[in-house]
């Protein structure tokens, strides 16, 4: 037999299919970190793009500056609210624009201005030294805008100075003043909307013994309040109209919840000024929200309220209910 024909051996059998193996395991080792390396790549690449991609534009804004009541010899807080344009605009895109305050001295143009940064509510506030001598001063508020394609909003706002001990009457205008209903104020031309009968000529006639505070509390957000700051600046306008006054927003445009705006907006006059307080409310919470901060509750119109309310059918009934 020739060597051609001898039968491999089973030893070179086991070698070579050993071999064998050994080559399918090492070969395709490299294959094992494809999936990883065009992950990390693919990563990198959206990376790359993400801070190379231009950023969207900033949402179009709105600016509301709210009044400000204030003792005397303190400077005053004020605060101003950036409200999207467009409803759908993402909350947190409010975040960090710039707001200048100063205090409106006519021609003189703005003098000592303060800047301030919204925060992701929209909210810059600022403090601002109110000019020896008027109790009241107007202050404005400009936003930057950060594109060419916005413009920048300004808005006004009134600064009101009154002894610390000076006697309060707080007036709710949606529910009490206005001859509207409240949830109405957004679908309504303000130039539509009256006082109700009597109030004007009762907040004048009682203006002597008591600083008149006005409140807007029920609409959010903060661009609706400017509705009722300026429906009351209008009928201010008139001498025959409501008397001048602050109208103090919401402390926090965060919740829809009017009662627990109106409480915390009444609990901050409460703990600012030490004098008598008394507001005119239309709902027994409004009353009983009143009376748990020693402030004394007058309820106008019909309601099941606290015995230690009291009660007048109509505005022209307030001025006797004071001076009891």
């Amino acid at each position: 037999m020739t060597r051609m024909d001898k039968k491999p051996s089973a030893n070179a059998d086991e070698l070579g299919r050993r071999l064998q193996e050994k080559l399918r395991r090492e070969r395709p080792r490299w294959v094992r970190w494809t999936p990883i390396v065009v992950i990390v790549l693919l990563g990198a690449l959206l990376l790359l793009a993400w801070l190379l991609y231009p950023p969207p534009d900033p949402p179009r804004v709105t600016a509301t500056a709210l009044d400000a009541l204030v003792p005397e010899g303190e400077p005053a807080a004020v605060r101003v609210y950036l409200d999207p344009v467009d409803a759908d605009a993402k909350a947190r895109a409010l975040a960090g624009f710039q707001a200048i305050f100063w205090i409106d001295q006519g021609a003189a143009g703005p003098e000592n201005a303060v800047k301030a940064v919204t925060d992701d509510r929209g909210l810059a506030t600022a403090t601002l030294d109110i000019p020896d001598g008027p109790a009241s001063a107007v202050y404005q508020v400009r936003h930057t805008a950060p594109s060419k394609k916005h413009d920048s909003p300004t808005s006004r706002g009134a600064i009101h100075r009154v002894a610390k001990d000076a006697p309060l009457l707080l007036v709710d205008v949606e529910e009490t003043v206005a001859d509207l209903d409240p949830g109405l104020w957004t679908k309504t031309n303000p130039l539509s909307i009256a006082p109700r009968p009597g109030a004007a000529n009762a907040l004048r006639e009682v203006r002597p013994r008591f600083t008149i505070v006005y409140l807007a509390v029920v609409n959010t957000p903060a661009k609706e309040y400017r509705r009722v700051q300026n429906w009351v600046r209008m009928k201010a306008a008139d001498p025959k109209g409501l008397p001048g006054g602050p109208v103090l927003g919401r402390l926090s445009y965060d919740s829809a919840d009017v009662g627990e705006a109106r409480r915390a907006l009444l609990s901050d006059c409460r703990e600012r000024f030490t004098g008598t307080l008394v507001a005119v409310v239309r709902t027994a919470e409004a009353a009983e929200q009143c009376l748990a901060l020693g402030i004394r509750a007058i309820a106008m119109g019909g309601g099941d309220f606290p015995g230690n309310v009291t009660r007048v059918k109509a505005w022209d009934e307030l001025p006797a209910a004071l001076a009891k």
